[in-house]
């Protein structure tokens, strides 16, 4: 039960959240940011969450709790090839599509790693497919803790549902390391970057595909415009936009053609 000295603590907190992330945290979802943010005040050996809201107000942008904070505010739950039929497109219009002469991906909000791996074993496949295809695999993320530990490639298990069938899956990538885990090859990852990222800020890059996948669902509506105007900068004509299944686009951009279920494709 949040009493109303915590619904107090919780605005102040969520006004943090938004200002060093964008993510609008619901009023609905107070227990969990005070469970959350309830382990870096353990951490701190803090009295409360209103001893670490002090913290948080002097915080820079470079200081370490910073980051600290970012991580356990936003959240990381991923898997491999989420959405099969997404990943039937991609490969369908990169690994088949004679057209295309390049894969050039960004995985907009790449948590720990699943998604750009998986990106990075669609681009391997259509490559070996079709040589000559140059292809390449851009991950960020807000949470600098993410991109570090997506950057190292190193999973607890890699599953693949099903798209070996269609011409690829990262299974054929990985190694199992003598401490259990599976680790990317070097090739794979070779072709990786990684770097934290505001999705509230534009960037510079050219595009292919775009993942934004399950973020919207996080940010206010005229944040979330602010978001996909920012994506959509940065792919190219005939490129693609892959949204979550949770998520829309209520006002659909003129440049963006809808092709199936979280998959547009964009003109310019």
């Amino acid at each position: 039960m949040v009493t109303s000295r915590d619904a107090a603590v919780v605005e102040s907190l969520a006004r943090e959240v938004r200002r060093r992330t964008g993510v609008t945290i619901n009023p609905s979802k107070a227990p969990m940011l005070l469970s959350r943010v309830a382990r870096r005040v353990r951490a701190l050996d803090l009295e409360g969450p209103e001893a670490y809201l002090r913290v948080l107000e002097d915080l820079e942008e470079t200081d370490a709790e910073l980051e600290e904070f970012i991580d356990v505010v936003t959240t990381h739950k991923t898997s491999f090839f989420r959405t099969p039929r997404v990943w039937r497109r991609l490969w369908q219009q990169f690994g088949r599509d004679t057209e295309a002469r390049s894969f050039d991906a960004w995985s907009c909000a790449c948590s720990i790693g699943h998604e750009p791996f998986g990106l990075a074993a669609v681009g391997m496949a259509a490559a070996a497919a079709r040589p000559g295809l140059r292809w390449s695999v851009l991950a960020t993320d807000v949470s600098p803790k993410s991109v570090e530990r997506a950057s190292k490639g190193l999973f607890d298990e890699v599953h693949d549902p099903g798209m070996a069938a269609v011409g690829f899956s990262p299974l054929d990538h990985f190694e199992r390391t003598s401490d259990g885990h599976m680790r990317a090859s070097p090739a794979l990852r070779s072709r990786m970057k990684f770097q934290t990222h505001n999705l509230m800020k534009r960037r510079s890059g050219s595009f292919d595909v775009a993942l934004l996948r399950n973020v919207l669902i996080y940010f206010e509506e005229d944040d979330k415009r602010t978001i996909v105007e920012n994506v959509l900068s940065t792919i190219r004509p005939g490129g693609l936009l892959v949204i979550g299944e949770s998520e829309s686009l209520l006002e659909r951009d003129a440049r963006l053609e809808y092709l199936e279920p979280c998959i547009f494709r964009v003109d310019k």
